[in-house]
């Protein structure tokens, strides 16, 4: 695509972002303090963590992985529909994919600090007739800025997650302590499964008091905290292999590279392949199996590194079903490798509050619960 269009293609999705959403009372319910501020500030993150600003190859990019974002979060309830425009222009404004952009918080003699986008060569200069100037620490200009203030500092309280330094923001005393650290505790009514929890509260027919599921995998029965059971290709503790892959290049061994394997479970999925991937290989990630010759020394031969990139992987047809935390459900048939993972079942890493939605293998049934298969 050529420059020109790419640049019309960005102002039009600019615009459709500040057209949405349309009326004034739902603008007011996705404000903070509106009714459906919780869901947009967890759809920001959302697209902050699965597109982030330091791998975006260009804005056009970075916005294109917001809307993939913005519709999942849609299409499985958790982001309503008048709040998409409002996540949409979330992303649209920011230096994301703008290589030699930055943020500036600027502010007149008589007006608040807002944010601008402005050459790095150029500074951030104070604007004619007196006021003042910084740059930001935020890429998306609406974390930039304090109004009365001036650029906002990332700090412990602050309310928007630094995943350099902090697990959780903000500090609440129950489930985040005060430096923006997990509290693990089971009881605390949180599930938190980075801390091995798969339920709360515990002590009931289904958690055992360390917070584990109460099941027992092996006996046919798809369980609590089971997402098969003895069915094919059920894995490990009953749990559906995810196929996950990293792709990346400017390798100095070689230009184009991959590197894969399975995985039982989303948090696995996150630890071993995405998140170092992302930051510490900046790959791209996806669920799907590597494709290619095997990698020359010095690629450790264990790695499962490949000459090639991601591909998909056709399976056995498996019915999914997805028992939403809210209540409810949806199903799926999923015919490869990258369906199985991508059915947008579970997020990664987990949840610091709430409980999450769990796969298994399965059916909706008349009631809205998931029926196991045979």
């Amino acid at each position: 695509m050529s420059t020109a269009k790419t640049a019309l293609l960005l102002t039009a999705l600019g615009l459709l972002a500040l057209l949405l959403p349309l009326d004034a009372s739902a603008a007011g319910k996705c404000a903070a303090g509106g009714e459906y501020a919780d869901a947009v500030a967890a759809a920001r993150e959302a697209v902050r963590y699965t597109c982030p600003c330091e791998t975006a190859s260009s804005h056009l990019e970075h916005v294109k992985c917001a809307w993939d974002v913005i519709r999942q979060l849609h299409a499985s309830g958790e982001l309503p529909a008048v709040c998409r425009g409002r996540v949409r222009q979330f992303a649209t404004r920011s230096v994301c994919g703008r290589p030699g952009k930055a943020v500036c918080c600027i502010a007149t003699q008589r007006g608040p600090w807002r944010p601008y986008v402005r050459r790095l060569d150029q500074g951030c200069a104070e604007p004619r007739g007196g006021g003042g100037a910084c740059k930001a620490d935020f890429a998306h200009l609406e974390y930039a800025c304090v109004a009365d203030a001036g650029c906002r500092p990332s700090t412990c309280g602050d309310g928007i997650l630094d995943r350099n330094r902090e697990w959780c923001d903000p500090p609440d005393g129950t489930t985040c302590d005060a430096q923006c650290q997990f509290i693990h505790a089971c009881g605390n009514g949180v599930v938190d499964a980075a801390a091995g929890e798969d339920c709360e509260p515990p002590g009931t027919a289904s958690c055992d008091d360390a917070c584990r599921f109460v099941h027992t995998c092996g006996d046919g029965v798809i369980e609590a905290g089971e997402e098969c059971d003895g069915q094919d290709g059920c894995g490990p503790d009953c749990t559906l292999p995810r196929a996950v892959c990293c792709e990346f290049s400017g390798d100095p061994y070689f230009e184009r590279g991959c590197f894969g394997r399975t995985e039982y479970d989303d948090l696995s999925a996150y630890v071993n392949v995405f998140k170092p991937c992302v930051q510490i290989i900046g790959g791209s990630t996806r669920f799907g199996v590597c494709a290619g010759a095997p990698c020359p020394y010095p690629a450790p031969p264990e790695l499962g590194c490949r000459l090639g990139g991601c591909s998909d992987q056709p399976i056995d047809p498996l019915p999914l079903c997805c028992q939403q935390a809210r209540g409810g459900c949806r199903d799926t048939i999923a015919t490869t490798a990258a369906a199985v993972g991508s059915f947008g079942c579970s997020v990664f890493p987990p949840p610091d509050q709430g409980d999450v939605d769990r796969m298994m293998l399965g059916s909706c049934g008349g009631d809205g619960r998931c029926v196991p298969a045979d």
